[in-house]
């Protein structure tokens, strides 16, 4: 039903997944991505903090793989010339996921000549010929690093690496932003959601169970 994850600029990862088990049960042969997610919408939201505002690009989920759902954000939103590849499986016994973005940079507007232009279209379609060439199993490889990979696939293009930025699963939730939740809630939301004397708030990135005296919250107490 919602498929949501999130990403801090030092990494950071939490994501989380609601579903219908009977109609997972029921999915017993390979079917077209929109038959299980059904009808939708994509988001994209980047808050880079208080001082600038909040960005929001919304398409429409298309037929098919998740990831063309993606590229057509970039196409309609961004307006920029996007190529992805993505891989996810088990590897050994263990889950294993990989993907490569491409993006066509964007025309320079510094001493701008319409006859000397820094897009080269050409290099664009090559690019995209080579990225399209990567095998499933090169991307799930435990024995090619992301490195050596894209040495394989873009050699002739040259590649320049920077330095790697590790991924962490980390969640942000904590007893103090739950409680703020709650303070601002009226007396009458908070008898709704209390049961057996006690208000528990499970959260749905990282399954923490958060337990409240709702008496702590009446008048305004926080404590």
């Amino acid at each position: 039903k919602m498929l949501v994850s999130d990403m801090t600029g030092k990494g950071e990862i939490r994501a989380c997944a609601s579903f219908r088990e009977e109609e997972i049960k029921e999915f017993k042969i390979k079917k077209a991505r929109t038959e299980l997610l059904g009808k939708g919408y994509m988001a994209f939201t980047v808050d880079q903090g208080e001082f600038t505002e909040r960005y929001q690009g919304i398409v429409e989920l298309k037929d098919g793989p998740l990831v063309e759902s993606v590229q057509n954000y970039f196409i309609q939103s961004e307006q920029i010339s996007t190529g992805m590849v993505l891989a996810v499986g088990r590897v050994d016994g263990r889950w294993r996921g990989c993907g490569i973005m491409l993006q066509q940079m964007p025309e320079t507007t510094t001493n701008y000549n319409k006859d000397h232009s820094n897009v080269d279209e050409d290099g664009w379609r090559r690019a995209m010929v080579l990225l399209g060439s990567v095998k499933e199993e090169e991307l799930l490889s435990r024995e090619i690093s992301g490195t050596d990979l894209l040495y394989r696939i873009f050699h002739e293009e040259g590649v320049r690496i920077y330095d790697s930025q590790p991924l962490t699963k980390t969640c942000r939730c904590s007893p103090e932003r739950v409680r703020n939740i709650f303070s601002s809630m009226s007396k009458d939301d908070i008898d709704d959601i209390t049961v057996g004397g006690a208000i528990v708030m499970t959260c749905e990135f990282c399954s923490t169970n958060y337990t409240f005296d709702p008496k702590n919250f009446e008048n305004g107490d926080t404590a």
